[in-house]
């Protein structure tokens, strides 16, 4: 019986005489969804809004957000059309309160005025929309600390009312002393006669005037200012031996005058005029230091005034500032008693001095034949408040 022989054909493995080949036909569904993801994301970016950084105006009280007036631009390196942000929004966090706050602003609303609390820190970031664009990202947080004023801002125009008012309120407050202190020629004497005619509203000459650096208080003169509440006491200009100076500020804060006289100005109606005389009442302590600064000189000596601020410290006695000649750094486009950048002088003599910008007072002094002026008497008289508030602090009696 012959054998059967079956012949077979070879195998695909024999053909190719190696390993058997992959089939990658299923990976052309993945590589097409990845160009596509890979192509939307090139094209997400290139549509992405440029992040525009806003235009802030910081105040004391507020901040203006706007648009930049600028913004276009074109797209795709140079050779895209022209686009503009059209919308912004801006996010402020108080970083003492943690409160947040979004401003919106669009080509038809491109600025907002934004209340901030003065004298805190903040942080903002911001992001910007373009025509035709997808919102860009958040930008990294940018930090500001809002500004201080002095008080030469007043709320609202002055007015005669207004001054009545705050004299109304010295009047029933509690009766103090004050201590005014400054170098010769500051003018000293010249805002106690503002101070006199702003209490008066009329014009008052209570203390001797003479040109600008020449000293012409020799004594410790007594002015009554506010009759019962407010008493003024001018004191030598700053001047010649700085230790002798101390020895006799430290002297007169505590009311041991040494041999200093206190004079007090008294009227002679016979004579019609005012003669000085010698004080019969007990010394007074001081309860607050009214500082007269010019603002012609800035900055002024450190280092006396430094010495003078430790002794107040040591003896509880709080004080303010009064600035004066604001008028002669000012230009008739921008009147120095109400000019914003004034506050910067003012800073400067926070520096200098260590006298919170809160508490100077910018003023005009009355000169010559002035008529009264609100605008003039209602800063100076916020200035004799603010010493008898702080005169009759629990806080600084404690």
């Amino acid at each position: 019986m012959n054998p059967t022989i079956i012949k077979t054909q070879p195998t695909i493995e024999h053909q190719s005489k190696g390993e058997p080949q992959d089939d990658y036909s299923n990976l052309v569904p993945l590589l097409g969804s990845v160009f596509v993801i890979a192509s939307s994301s090139l094209w997400y970016h290139a549509s992405k809004s440029k992040n525009t950084e806003p235009q802030i105006t910081f105040g004391t009280n507020s901040i203006l957000v706007e648009i930049p007036s600028n913004t276009s631009r074109k797209t795709f390196s140079g050779f895209g059309p022209d686009v503009e942000a059209i919308a912004m929004e801006i996010e402020i966090l108080n970083r003492e309160t943690k409160d947040r706050q979004i401003v919106q602003l669009t080509r038809d609303f491109p600025f907002k005025k934004v209340e901030i609390t003065p004298d805190q820190s903040y942080a903002y970031k911001w992001r910007t929309k373009e025509e035709y664009s997808f919102w860009s990202n958040w930008s990294k947080l940018k930090s500001f600390r809002s500004q201080r004023s002095p008080f030469s801002t007043l709320q609202g125009p002055p007015s005669r009312e207004r001054c009545n008012q705050i004299l109304q309120r010295i009047k029933t407050g509690h009766h103090f002393n004050a201590l005014v202190l400054g170098r010769p020629g500051v003018g000293k004497s010249c805002t106690i006669n503002t101070l006199a005619s702003a209490v008066a509203g009329q014009r008052k000459y209570i203390a001797k005037v003479q040109p600008d650096h020449v000293a012409t208080t020799r004594h410790l003169i007594e002015h009554e200012v506010v009759p019962g509440k407010a008493y003024l006491y001018d004191m030598p200009g700053i001047e010649g031996d700085v230790n002798a100076n101390l020895q006799d500020f430290r002297a007169i804060a505590q009311g041991n005058f040494n041999d200093m006289t206190v004079m007090r100005l008294v009227e002679d109606q016979a004579q019609k005029k005012s003669t000085l005389v010698n004080s019969e009442e007990p010394k007074p302590k001081m309860d607050v230091v009214i500082f007269v600064i010019s603002a012609v000189n800035l900055p002024e000596s450190r280092e006396t005034h430094q010495k003078m601020m430790k002794i107040l410290k040591e003896e509880n006695i709080p004080y303010i500032g009064i600035i004066t000649k604001v008028d002669l750094v000012s230009t008739p486009e921008e009147p120095a008693i109400s000019r914003e950048n004034f506050s910067e002088d003012c800073r400067v003599i926070e520096k200098c001095k260590g006298i919170p910008i809160e508490i100077q007072f910018p003023i005009i002094n009355y000169r010559g034949s002035d008529e009264i002026r609100p605008e003039i008497d209602e800063i100076i008289l916020h200035a004799l408040e603010t010493a008898q508030n702080l005169a009759s602090s629990d806080l600084v009696k404690a």
